[in-house]
């Protein structure tokens, strides 16, 4: 999973706009529902809490200990979530504050990147067209953990992920 320049908090993304004065114009508020309820329903952040809820439920019904034991299994192998530092639509600390909170609930393979002279426009470009994000981008597709064998049925090869 590679999130790129998200405001992974809806909520608080809403306050920073307000603060901005841009609420009304921006497609924030229409997009999520227009009310604090619906900002937190569409928020993956909020979402997270949720999914930590009924993980620490079906634990407590197995009679689990550890109530993160199982909370990796609900997200991707590996996740990067990657920001422009001169993103003056959605602040680079949305970013961080996301990877703080997936590493507290148990998710350990998140990695961030913070890239200078970017802003919010200037991610998706560079991701896009080439540039800073998308060199990062690949060069953390290409520190992959998974391991490629081919094997052959029926004169027909097959990849296989381990």
């Amino acid at each position: 999973f590679v999130g790129l320049s998200g405001p992974y908090n809806i909520d608080h993304h809403f306050d920073y706009e307000a603060a901005r004065g841009v609420e009304e114009i921006s497609p924030l508020k229409p997009v999520n529902g227009f009310s604090r309820t619906e900002f937190l329903r569409n928020s993956p952040a909020w979402k997270l809490q949720q999914a930590l809820n009924d993980i620490s439920e079906m634990n407590i019904d197995n009679n689990k200990n550890n109530n993160n034991s199982c909370v990796q299994d609900f997200f991707p192998r590996r996740m990067l979530l990657i920001h422009g530092i001169e993103d003056d639509t959605v602040p680079f600390t949305a970013t961080s504050e996301a990877g703080r909170v997936l590493r507290s609930c148990g998710v350990v393979n998140v990695q961030e990147a913070y890239v200078p002279q970017t802003g919010h426009q200037d991610a998706v470009v560079h991701l896009m067209l080439g540039g800073r994000v998308q060199d990062i981008v690949v060069q953390w597709l290409l520190q992959t953990d998974r391991v490629f064998s081919i094997e052959s049925k029926n004169d027909t090869p097959t990849i296989l992920l381990r």
